[in-house]
């Protein structure tokens, strides 16, 4: 029973010293993450995101029993800011945990030219829209399994080993 307490103590250190982390790197996009680092703050964004979402709802019900406003929207207020505050420091431990792997930040670009595209195509081609997003979605998949492989334990061009 100890035992699972200080492995629950373990945890949540690991969790929060990868937020402060990352907010203290908020939008460095030099240097690499540890794997862990990028997990834990993909995990607190799940999180966040589905506690806003909640909330957002919560209170879209209430405005609409309370005035009988109707809400035309997909995304709440709450979950829009939330996302423009995090989408810099996500963005930046993304591109540093590429750095990590050893790939180039630039990879990025391998999922955004393809949605990009498809958005844009949506307009006219509904073929083309729905190639492009598949395309997207193949690459975010890729890039999600770089994410996933080891550290290069040496230092690489990107910098030193995180300790």
């Amino acid at each position: 029973m100890k035992e699972d307490h200080s492995l629950q103590a373990q945890l949540l250190q690991q969790f929060r010293q990868s937020l402060k982390s990352v907010f203290h790197h908020y939008a460095t996009f030099k240097g690499r993450a540890p794997r862990s680092e990028f997990w834990w703050f993909e995990l607190f964004e799940v999180i966040v995101f589905f506690i806003a979402s909640l909330v957002d709802d919560l209170v879209l019900d209430f405005v609409y029993r309370k005035f009988g406003f109707q809400y035309k929207g997909s995304i709440g207020i709450l979950t829009l800011i939330l996302f423009a505050g995090l989408l810099l420091p996500g963005l930046a431990v993304f591109w540093r945990r590429l750095h990590d792997t050893g790939r180039s930040g630039w990879y990025c670009l391998m999922v955004l030219i393809p949605l990009s595209l498809s958005t844009v195509l949506s307009s006219f081609s509904t073929t083309g829209s729905i190639m492009f997003g598949i395309l997207g979605l193949i690459a975010m998949v890729v890039l999600l399994l770089f994410c996933c492989l080891d550290s290069q334990s040496e230092d690489n061009r990107y910098g030193p080993f995180p300790e």
